[in-house]
């Protein structure tokens, strides 16, 4: 009898490390179901159900150091803000956006951030820039406060996705939105970044002068048109200059460039 006495707390000590096991293969489970409960209702589109069920499924996830489980936590917390932000509902995104990219970032300094993970975030940077251009119709001051936000994820978690053509395209935006002011001090911070030596520096230089042109600052696309027409022909120096001021939404003087080579 007292042997068995002896082996009571033995046993005990195992029925909860059993118990332990199951409940944590259980909440394996449950944050496995959510999710894909989570993806059914964000593809049908009814964000507010998908927002439950991701919830659920980032209480449910593991915790633990692993990368793996790290990973999970980040693409879990990517499709919460993503679908708040379909709703428009950005500031229940940030919360999650500045944990998200806390965790992201420590995964990139130690390379340990995986292409699914990646591909969560560049999702969300794409509805971060959808959502921020439906903003420059509806509220300005939303839009301002709102538009560095795709560019700080790329920064802090998709390096390879911060290019010239990025920047481009970013100060396109602000042009977009009437804001030409904006666009021009947007673009000459980062031009004082761009290495000359990088291929697209020249179309960049352009975009830059054909902008200043167009806010009556002429002096720089003036002596990089009198530079190109030393170097290229009529025709190439003509189309170069009048693709920037497309770019820059200076219509009429492209239209002139153009038409002067031929």
């Amino acid at each position: 009898m007292m042997k068995l006495f002896k082996l009571l707390p033995i046993a005990s000590f195992f029925l909860g490390l059993s118990l332990f096991a199951m409940q944590s293969s259980l909440a394996l489970g449950d944050w496995r179901t959510e999710r894909e409960l989570g993806i059914s209702e964000e593809f049908g589109k009814n964000f507010p159900a998908a927002l439950v069920h991701y919830k659920k499924a980032l209480g449910a996830a593991p915790v633990d150091s692993k990368i793996e489980s790290k990973n999970l936590r980040v693409q879990l917390q990517c499709q919460i803000a993503t679908c708040y932000l379909r709703q428009e509902q950005r500031l229940k995104a940030l919360p999650y956006i500045d944990s998200l990219l806390v965790s992201a970032a420590a995964l990139r300094a130690k390379d340990e951030i995986k292409a699914d993970t990646e591909m969560y975030l560049v999702a969300l940077v794409e509805e971060c820039e959808l959502n921020h251009a439906s903003l420059a119709k509806t509220s300005w001051k939303e839009w301002q406060e709102y538009d560095m936000l795709s560019q700080h994820i790329c920064e802090m978690a998709l390096p390879s996705m911060i290019t010239p053509d990025r920047y481009s395209k970013r100060a396109r935006a602000f042009l977009a939105a009437g804001d030409r002011p904006g666009a021009l001090k947007y673009l000459n911070a980062y031009m004082k970044t761009l290495s000359p030596a990088d291929s697209h520096y020249l179309e960049m230089q352009l975009q830059q002068a054909a902008l200043k042109n167009f806010v009556g600052q002429p002096e720089m696309l003036r002596d990089l048109s009198v530079r190109l027409a030393k170097s290229r022909s009529p025709a190439e120096a003509a189309c170069l200059v009048g693709a920037a001021q497309k770019w820059a939404t200076d219509y009429a003087g492209a239209d002139k460039t153009l038409s002067s080579a031929y």
